[in-house]
C-alpha cells in the first residue's frame, strides 16, 4: 500500500520516526542504499534556495529556503556515501542503453534561479565534485528583476491591515496581522486558477492595493542569477534547464503562449551559454499533455514535475511520457538530515 506520511503525520511527527530509523548511531540508511540499487530508483532531488536561516528582517516567502549552507553540505556528504549523483547527459546514455551506474543514481536540480545557488551552493558542489541542474527563468534573469512571487510575498507582509478586492471582485481577502502567510497561500492558489492575462492584471492590482514598494535594499534578499553567473555555473560543469520565462502557470495557457514560453526560454538559454537545454521543469509543476507535446516537439528530452516521489529508471526507456513527468524530492528548510534520507530511501513512506 502507498501510505501517505504527509497526510497521516505532520512533519514533526515524520521527522521523529525518520530520526528514530536514521540517526548517525543507525545502519539501516547503509542498508536501503545497497537495497535500492536493484530497484531502479532514479532519486531527483528539487532545491530552490540556499541561504541561512531567515531572522525576522526576512522580506520574502521562506518556504523559498530548501536549506541552509550548513545543511546542504551535510546532504552532499551523504550524498557521497551512497548515491551516484548524475548530470543529463549520463541520463540521456542510460536510456540509450550506453551507460550503467555503480550507486542508486540522483540528479540534484534548483528551480527559479536565484543568485544563491551561484554564491552559496556551488562552492559546496564543487567540493564534492557534483553536477547539478539549475533551471532559469529566463525572463527575471534578463529583467534583473524580483520572481513575481516573491513581490507577492513581500507586499503581503510589509502591508498595513486592509480588505483586497481584485480580479473585478472574484477575489476579495482581508489582511491582518495574524493571516499573512494564509492570504498569500490563498492568492497562489486562485493564480493557479486563472488564465495568463488573469493573472497578469490581478498582479498589477495587488501591486497597486497594497502601498508597498520594494526597497532596492531589500533586493539581495531573493535576486536572481545574472546571464554572467549562469556561464559560470556552466563552466563548472552545471546543466543549464528550462524553467519558461515568466514563470507562470502552464496548464493554465494556451498552445500559443505555452509554445511561446517554452520556446522563448529556450532561445534565450542558448544564446547566453551557446547550448540549448535539454531538461525543463514546470514551474510550480503545473503541466498537462498538451505542455508535454509542445515540450517534446520543441526538443527537450526531460520534464519536471514537482510529484513528491522517486522515478522509476525502466519506465524513462520504456514509456514515452515518463520523461516528461519525472517526479522530484523536495528539500524544504525544515527537512533535518534524517527526515532527508527518509525521503530518499522510503519514498513510498514518507512521499506523497
Amino acid at each position: 500500500m502507498n501510505f501517505n506520511m504527509q497526510r497521516l503525520f505532520p512533519i514533526g511527527k515524520k521527522q521523529l520516526l525518520s530520526t528514530l530509523l536514521f540517526n548517525r548511531y543507525s545502519p539501516l540508511d547503509r542498508l536501503f542504499a545497497l537495497h535500492k540499487i536493484t530497484k531502479n530508483d532514479l532519486c531527483v532531488l528539487a532545491y530552490h534556495s540556499v541561504k541561512s536561516a531567515p531572522d525576522t528582517n526576512f522580506a520574502f516567502n521562506e518556504d523559498i529556503i530548501s536549506a541552509t549552507p550548513e545543511m546542504f553540505e551535510l546532504q552532499l556528504q551523504w550524498l557521497s556515501q551512497h548515491f551516484q549523483v548524475i548530470n543529463h547527459q549520463q541520463l540521456v546514455a542510460f536510456q540509450q542503453g550506453q551507460a550503467f551506474f555503480d550507486k542508486p543514481p540522483c540528479l540534484i536540480t534548483f528551480d527559479d534561479g536565484y543568485a544563491d545557488n551561484a554564491e552559496q551552493a556551488l562552492p559546496i558542489l564543487q567540493k564534492f565534485g557534483f553536477p547539478a541542474t539549475i533551471f532559469v527563468t529566463t525572463g527575471t534573469v534578463d529583467n534583473q528583476d524580483l520572481f513575481w512571487f516573491d513581490k507577492v510575498a513581500f507586499w503581503i507582509n510589509r502591508t498595513s491591515p486592509r480588505t483586497l478586492m481584485l480580479d473585478e471582485g472574484r477575489f476579495v481577502a482581508q489582511v491582518t496581522d495574524h493571516n499573512r502567510k494564509q492570504t498569500r497561500q490563498a492568492i497562489g492558489a486562485y493564480l493557479a486558477n486563472i488564465s495568463e492575462a488573469q493573472r497578469l492584471l490581478f498582479l498589477q492590482q495587488l501591486e497597486t492595493q497594497c502601498e508597498q514598494p520594494i526597497p532596492e535594499a531589500l533586493f539581495g534578499q531573493a535576486k536572481p542569477l545574472t546571464w554572467e553567473q549562469v556561464r559560470e555555473l556552466m563552466a563548472a560543469g552545471m546543466d543549464i534547464g528550462a524553467h519558461t520565462v515568466s514563470h507562470g502557470f502552464l496548464n493554465r495557457m494556451t498552445a500559443d503562449e505555452i509554445e511561446q514560453e517554452l520556446s522563448l526560454a529556450q532561445q534565450r538559454i542558448k544564446q547566453e551559454t551557446g547550448q540549448a537545454p535539454i531538461a525543463l521543469s514546470y514551474p510550480t509543476g503545473q503541466y498537462s499533455p498538451k505542455v508535454m507535446q509542445i515540450a517534446k516537439r520543441l526538443g527537450f528530452h526531460f520534464a519536471y514535475t514537482y510529484h513528491h516521489q522517486v522515478a522509476q529508471l525502466a519506465q524513462l526507456k520504456s514509456t514515452s511520457t515518463a520523461a516528461f513527468e519525472i517526479p522530484r524530492l523536495h528539500v524544504e528548510l525544515d527537512v533535518n538530515l534524517p527526515l532527508f534520507k527518509a525521503n530518499m530511501l522510503l519514498p513510498t513512506l514518507f512521499g506523497d
